[in-house]
C-alpha cells in the first residue's frame, strides 16, 4: 500500500525501501510473532518453529478449524526459494494430527489444554465447538523482495481458491530518524529491485542466521499457549501499535 507524506501544500509519496539484509530477519520475525493474527486476518495457534538445521517451515500453525498454516520468511523470493517453501508446506500439510502434536513447541502433553484455550478465544467457535479439521494448507510467504523470474508462478499460486499469500516487508524512514516496517501484499508494482536502506557499519557486520531457523524456542521457556503468545524476541522491540492490517506500518524502536 503506498504511503504518502503530507506537506504544507502537497502530498508526496514516500518510497518503501528494501530492508538491509541484517535487518530483515529480526523485523520479519517480530511481525510474525506479535501481529500474525492481524496480518493473516484470522486467529492461528503457533505449533512449531523450525529448529536449527531442521528442514521445516519457519512456523507451522493451526487455524481455528484445524487447518495447517505455514509461514516462511525469505529475504529474496526467487524460484529456488519458492519451490523449497512449497515443498516444506506440502510436507507440513501431510503430517498426521499425532505428528503435529508431537512437534508442539511446548510439549505434546500441553497441546490439548493450550488448543482449548486457543479455541476459547475465537468468538465464532467458542470453547464447546468440536474440533473440525478441514484439510488443506495455507502458505504465507514474507519476503524482502521477489525476483522477476517468480512473477508467473506467484500469479498462478495466488489465483482464487489457492491458499498462498505473499507479503513484502519494506522500511520507511521518517525525517526524525524513526523507522517503520511496512508489510503489504505483493502486487505487480512491488516486484523487482528497489532501493536498500543503509545501516550503521556496526550493525552490518553482524551475520544473519537462517530465516527459517533463527527462532528456536528456548529450552527453559515456560510451557503453554499463553507463554508462546507472550514471547518477545530480544532483537527487536516494537512500539505499541493497534492491530496490524495488511499494508500497515509498524514502528520499530531503534
Amino acid at each position: 500500500m503506498p504511503i504518502y507524506e503530507i506537506e504544507s501544500d502537497r502530498v508526496v509519496p514516500v518510497p518503501s525501501m528494501q530492508p538491509a539484509p541484517v535487518a530483515f530477519l529480526p523485523e520479519a520475525r517480530s511481525v510474525v510473532e506479535h501481529h500474525l493474527d492481524s496480518l493473516l486476518g484470522e486467529p492461528v495457534m503457533p505449533v512449531h518453529h523450525a529448529l536449527p538445521d531442521e528442514d521445516a517451515p519457519y512456523l507451522t500453525a493451526l487455524d481455528a478449524h484445524g487447518a495447517v498454516v505455514v509461514v516462511e520468511l525469505v529475504g529474496m523470493l526467487d524460484a529456488s526459494a519458492l519451490v523449497a517453501a512449497l515443498g516444506r508446506a506440502g510436507r507440513a500439510g501431510g503430517q498426521s494430527r499425532g505428528e503435529l502434536v508431537a512437534g508442539y513447541d511446548h510439549g505434546p502433553e500441553a497441546f490439548g489444554t493450550d488448543h482449548a484455550m486457543f479455541l476459547a478465544r475465537v468468538p465464532s467457535l467458542g470453547a464447546t465447538q468440536p474440533h473440525v479439521r478441514t484439510g488443506g494448507v495455507r502458505l504465507v510467504l514474507v519476503c524482502a523482495s521477489a525476483a522477476l523470474t517468480t512473477v508467473d508462478a506467484l500469479d498462478f499460486l495466488r489465483q482464487p481458491g489457492m491458499q498462498v499469500d505473499v507479503f513484502r516487508l519494506g522500511v520507511v524512514r521518517a525525517p526524525d530518524g524513526r523507522r517503520y516496517v511496512d508489510v503489504s501484499p505483493l502486487g505487480d508494482s512491488a516486484r523487482g529491485p528497489r532501493g536498500m536502506e543503509s545501516m550503521p557499519s556496526a550493525a552490518s557486520s553482524v551475520s544473519s542466521p537462517s530465516a527459517r531457523t533463527a527462532h528456536a524456542p528456548a529450552a527453559s521457556a515456560p510451557a503453554g499457549y499463553a507463554a508462546a503468545m507472550a514471547h518477545v524476541p530480544a532483537s527487536v522491540a516494537l512500539a505499541s501499535v493497534p492491530a496490524l492490517a495488511p499494508g500497515s506500518a509498524i514502528e520499530v524502536d531503534p
